[in-house]
Parts: structure tokens; C-alpha cells; sequence
């Protein structure tokens, strides 16, 4: 088994969902100690380890390599996992480590993590002086990056370890922003009224930038096209519509009162029919519906402006790329409904790799929710990462990967980083993302490749060695 493999298989025992990394972070800060390398911590959990460079490279630029220490937590439907105290349960079949269904792997930017750790334990290796940056809560708020001292840094080259396609290397990276849009409900009571559960499941889901791309659907989509498709009287009672704001929504489900069933139950099959003809790959794709018992309901008069206000938003893929072809330039994932509290809450997570798309959209949902009167709060803004015509970084990595691949990728990505933050901070900073084999990241279908895996590191040692620039 190999030293990085081992690392990461430490580090699942170790709970790090997002705002809650403390132990992660004191688990990399002791390493930096055991290991008699210079290290610190901040307020914001972020760590910084500095390990000197080897022999003879004593001469040469700093090489910063960057990695985030928190995952997404997501768990499939009755699994019993408390991911504020629990490790993640993983399994080995052959080539891949997943967690066979259950939940998250956090291979998401655990294999980052992992392969810093193993770089700076190992002292047989030859490199420049590192500076290795984990930073916190990536996956929530990027406040770990925008928090992090970059006066710490001596390096002008940062490699940044969030990537999931061995034979890529990033360019640049999108920004994006939140909008979460509120009604206030009224409650009614009627004894009139049949309670009935409608669930849609069976959606891969899968990550918000990076898979909004792959024609996956959106079962909050999918939910409230069947409730428009049904054409009859509702009231609704409670929602419950995908769980994390980055991850496409997989299951969705709502609890209406109708007078007459009849048309709900006819129209259930033929509604499913034609979105199994437009989703051909999602042979689970499913509507469920079960009578429930039902004490209340929300007054009728919120039904249309609700089921205006979801169906007219912005989904999925929005705007191409005109550079880059299939590449999405700007999107929005309609990732969270549900009521809490007598209110209705739609949470919106856009990308965009223009700050102009990201303004566009964040302007239409804005406009969209004061037609429809809901009120609405714009946070998590984000940078994006700018494309730079010279990177000497970028030009050694791909020689090198020349040589291990036959048609190695130089591109974007529809997913926001941390480089966006640095590249901010420190403007002459030269940057790439690169990593190993991983996919479905924020869902339960996780999984990574050791093989590619494996062969990922070799290549960054290479990297580093030859990593030769003048200070």
C-alpha cells in the first residue's frame, strides 16, 4: 500500500465536515510538529508548514502546495452516520476506494491533504522549499482562503491539489454566489383534504459545477414540473428538497392535500414516462406516492406564485463557453427547498467564470424573487481564478505530463477554487490545479482510483524536482 494511500485512510477516521475541522486541523498541525517542520495555525483553521528545501535545490524559488481540509457531507437515504463525530466507513475493490453507496468519501480534497502529508514526511524526496497551505471551509464559504495570511508566503508558484482528472491541468476556475429567496406561509386547517407524500428518487446528483454539465437532472426540478403537470387544486404541507446547495439534488419530496386522487395517481405514470424518455440514463428514476395523515396545510393562495417562482429560475447549465467547447461557462443549481419554521426556503448556487454572467444571473433570480414576492439574501460570493497567458508552473507540469499521457488537457473548470483567493491576494502568483482519478464528488457514489492515484504522485514528485525556478 502506498504512503499517500495509508494517509488518507488516517485522515477518514477523522470528522471534517465543514465548519467543524478542528480536529483535522490539529491532527495536520501535530504532524507538522512530530515531524520538526515549521509550522502554524490561525484563528480560522487554517495551517501553514514550511519544510526546507533539499540538498542542492537551497538556491531555488519556494513551491507552495495548497489543499482544503473540510468535505462534503452527504449520507444516502437510512444511513445512520453522525458526521460531526463519525469517521467515514470506506471500502477497497481492487482499483477503487468508495464507500459502496453509503456516503461521501471526502476524497474531496482529502487526496490533496493526504499527498501534502506524505511529501512532507518523506525526506528522501528533492524539491525546493515547501510551503504547504491547508485551508478550511472550501466546500461552505472559502473563509479558510479568504482569511489566510498571505504575507506567510514566500512562494510566487502555488499547486493547488482539488482536482479529479489525472491527465488535466487547470487554468482557471469559476466564481460564484448564493442567493437564498424566503415567503412566509400561513397555515390553514382542512379536514377535506387526502394527505399524500410524492417523492421523486433515483437521480446520480453529484457536484454543482463540475457534473452540472452531464444532463443528471434535478429532482427540485423534477418535483415541481410534476406538480404543474398535474393541473389540479393543492395545498401544500412541507417540502424537502435536496440537502447541500453544492451538490445537484438526488431525492426530493412534498406533502400536498388534495380533494380528489384520482388524477394524482393517473398522472403519476404517464408524467414518469416522459421524463424517463428525456433522462434515458437514470434507469432508477422514480415517483413514489403514499397517503399521509396530514394536521395542516399552507394557504392556497402561495401555490402559483411558488410553483411560478421555482419553474421560471435559471437550472442547470445557463450559459456555454465560447472558447472551450462543452464547457459551461455559467450555471445555477436550485440545490435546497424546504420549510422550516412556517417558511419556504429556495437556496441558489451560481457559477460563473465571468464576475458579468455571475451579476447577470444573480440579477434575474433577484428580479424573479421580488415579482414573486419573496424576500431574498445574496452571500458566499466568491472569486473566480483568471486565466494567464504565461505560467511557468503550467508549462513545466505539461512537459512533464506529456511524457506520461498521450493527449494531455490544458482547461477551465466550472467548479469554484481557492486559487481565485490567492490569485486575488498576491497578484503575480502563478498557479495550477491538477490531482488524481476521483468522481461523483458531493454525493454517496464517491470514489477514487488508487492506480491513478499512485501514478498522480510519482508525476508531482517529477514536478517538484524539476521545479528549478530563480527566486
Amino acid at each position: 500500500m502506498s504512503k499517500v494511500l495509508e494517509q488518507f485512510f488516517e485522515i477518514t477516521k477523522i470528522p471534517r465536515q465543514s465548519y467543524n475541522e478542528e480536529k483535522i486541523r490539529d491532527y495536520i498541525y501535530e504532524f507538522g510538529k512530530k515531524h520538526n517542520l515549521e509550522t502554524y495555525k490561525d484563528n480560522y483553521k487554517n495551517v501553514l508548514i514550511r519544510k526546507k528545501a533539499s540538498k542542492g535545490y537551497e538556491s531555488y524559488a519556494p513551491i507552495a502546495l495548497q489543499a482544503h481540509i473540510d468535505m462534503v457531507c452527504e449520507k444516502a437515504l437510512g444511513v445512520d452516520i453522525n458526521f460531526k463525530e463519525d469517521g467515514i466507513k470506506y471500502f477497497v475493490d481492487g482499483d477503487i476506494v468508495s464507500t459502496h453507496g453509503r456516503t461521501s468519501l471526502g476524497a474531496d480534497d482529502g487526496l490533496g491533504v493526504s499527498t501534502i502529508l506524505t511529501i512532507l514526511e518523506d525526506h528522501s524526496l528533492k524539491h525546493p522549499e515547501i510551503e504547504a497551505i491547508f485551508t478550511s471551509c472550501e466546500e461552505e464559504d472559502f473563509s479558510g482562503a479568504k482569511n489566510f495570511n498571505q504575507d506567510l508566503l514566500k512562494a510566487r508558484h502555488l499547486i493547488n491539489l482539488d482536482h479529479c482528472i489525472e491527465d488535466e491541468i487547470l487554468l482557471s476556475s469559476a466564481g460564484g454566489i448564493t442567493i437564498t429567496s424566503t415567503k412566509k406561509l400561513n397555515r390553514i386547517e382542512s379536514n377535506e383534504l387526502k394527505g399524500f407524500e410524492i417523492t421523486i428518487s433515483g437521480l446520480i446528483g453529484g457536484h454543482s459545477g463540475e457534473d452540472i454539465n452531464k444532463g443528471r437532472g434535478n429532482s427540485n426540478i423534477i418535483l415541481f414540473r410534476f406538480l404543474k403537470y398535474l393541473n389540479i387544486p393543492f395545498y401544500i404541507n412541507n417540502i424537502i428538497g435536496g440537502s447541500f446547495r453544492l451538490s445537484i439534488p438526488r431525492e426530493s419530496s412534498i406533502v400536498i392535500g388534495v380533494k380528489n386522487e384520482d388524477s394524482l395517481l393517473e398522472k403519476k405514470d404517464e408524467f414518469l414516462r416522459l421524463v424517463k424518455r428525456e433522462f434515458p440514463s437514470l434507469k432508477n428514476l422514480n415517483i413514489n406516492i403514499e397517503r399521509k395523515s396530514v394536521d395542516y396545510y399552507y394557504d392556497n393562495e402561495f401555490n402559483q406564485e411558488i410553483l411560478d417562482f421555482i419553474l421560471l429560475l435559471p437550472a442547470d447549465a445557463v450559459i456555454l463557453s465560447n472558447s472551450f467547447q462543452s464547457m459551461v461557462d455559467a450555471s445555477n443549481n436550485v440545490g435546497e427547498i424546504y420549510i422550516d419554521g412556517d417558511t419556504l426556503f429556495v437556496i441558489c448556487d451560481i457559477r460563473a467564470n465571468y464576475d458579468s454572467q455571475r451579476s447577470f444571473l444573480r440579477d434575474k433570480i433577484i428580479r424573479l424573487s421580488e415579482i414573486c414576492e419573496f424576500d431574498y439574501k445574496v452571500w458566499g460570493s466568491y472569486y473566480s481564478w483568471p486565466y494567464k497567458s504565461e505560467s511557468m508552473i503550467r508549462e513545466l507540469t505539461l512537459d512533464i505530463y506529456k511524457e506520461n499521457y498521450d493527449n494531455p488537457k490544458v482547461k477551465p473548470i466550472h467548479a469554484g477554487l481557492e486559487c481565485g483567493y490567492f490569485a486575488a491576494k498576491i497578484k503575480d502568483l502563478d498557479i495550477i490545479s491538477i490531482g488524481p482519478n476521483s468522481w461523483d464528488f458531493h454525493s454517496p457514489d464517491e470514489a477514487f482510483s488508487i492506480k491513478s492515484l499512485n501514478k498522480f504522485y510519482k508525476i508531482l514528485l517529477e514536478v517538484l524536482e524539476k521545479c528549478k525556478f530563480k527566486k
